[in-house]
């Protein structure tokens, strides 16, 4: 991201340069980076208010939002949910609102405040399936089952879990998946299935070793790449040497 970016700023491209910017602040959000996330992502706000985007500044807002919650800031993380929220709703940016919904709703849960959070989880999934977004179906129940779950509705909590589990299978999300497993351990355990909550857990342990090994082949894959690249590197260099002398 940051190559494209130099190389941008060179041609004048600024909305390319902010969306990279916006690639950067979900770089640094995954590796915890907090700090630098927010400074890029007020970068790319900035190219997108002078450009006058939109959609940038909605999606600069939710970011925000996403980081601040993550750092359990969370009158600043509702803060600027609520001003994405005004942007989509004044200019209908109809994509960015279910999703601004259920980030709100993550708010209030963090706080206990599960009324709240659940008017907003159910709003979300209304424009959900509305929108017949199926990717964002096992996270909206995942997260109505948990609301279920601490209200000790017990069968309502299983009906969500057993719904996220459908739809992160059907739309390939296996943290979604390992989520809502772990999620109806805890439903049947509270309910005293002690088998089917063993079972759960079970699948959920096993879903979690394979995406470990996953993720460790990936870095091993990656690690075996780097050390190729080097090593021809250092072959070109010690040819490049070789030739150096033999013309002294």
């Amino acid at each position: 991201h940051q190559k494209s970016i130099n190389y941008s700023e060179c041609n004048n491209d600024s909305m390319f340069i902010a969306n990279n910017y916006m690639g950067l602040t979900n770089v640094f959000f995954y590796i915890k980076n907090y700090a630098a996330a927010r400074e890029n992502c007020s970068k790319a706000f900035d190219i997108y208010n002078k450009t006058g985007s939109l959609y940038g500044k909605a999606n600069c807002f939710n970011l925000l939002g996403n980081i601040y919650l993550r750092e359990k800031k969370y009158d600043e993380a509702l803060r600027n949910y609520n001003l994405s929220l005004k942007i989509c709703e004044e200019f209908n940016i109809e994509r960015i609102i279910p999703l601004l919904y259920c980030n709100i709703g993550n708010v209030h849960f963090e706080q206990n405040r599960y009324k709240e959070a659940q008017k907003f989880y159910e709003k979300s999934l209304e424009l959900i399936i509305e929108a017949n977004n199926i990717n964002a179906l096992a996270a909206i129940y995942s997260n109505l089952g948990a609301i279920y779950l601490e209200y000790n509705e017990l069968k309502k909590a299983i009906k969500y879990g057993e719904k996220g589990i459908e739809y992160s299978i059907k739309t390939n999300q296996p943290y979604r998946k390992m989520e809502n497993l772990n999620m109806l351990a805890t439903a049947y355990a509270k309910s005293g299935s002690y088998k089917l909550a063993y079972d759960f857990l079970a699948k959920a342990k096993r879903l979690n070793d394979s995406l470990i090994t996953e993720q460790n082949n990936s870095e091993i894959s990656q690690l075996n790449k780097k050390f190729e690249t080097e090593k021809k590197e250092l072959q070109i260099q010690q040819l490049q040497n070789q030739e150096k002398l033999k013309e002294a």
